[in-house]
């Protein structure tokens, strides 16, 4: 779930994954889950074949 944005060296996501929280960098990848892209307020994630975006709105 995308909690939310900061910019600490460079843009990240917050994505909370089975209870823990992470900062992401684009292209960066935890447990399993890859930022694609980061155009706040939306990020695309994907993992293995499966790409979706995430909003804060949904």
């Amino acid at each position: 779930m995308l909690l939310g944005f900061a910019n600490v060296n460079g843009p990240r996501v917050i994505l909370s994954i089975n209870g823990s929280v992470y900062p992401v960098a684009e292209g960066g990848k935890e447990m399993g889950i890859e930022v694609i892209s980061i155009k706040p307020p939306a990020v695309v994630l994907q993992r293995d074949r499966e790409r979706w975006q995430a909003t804060l709105e949904n």
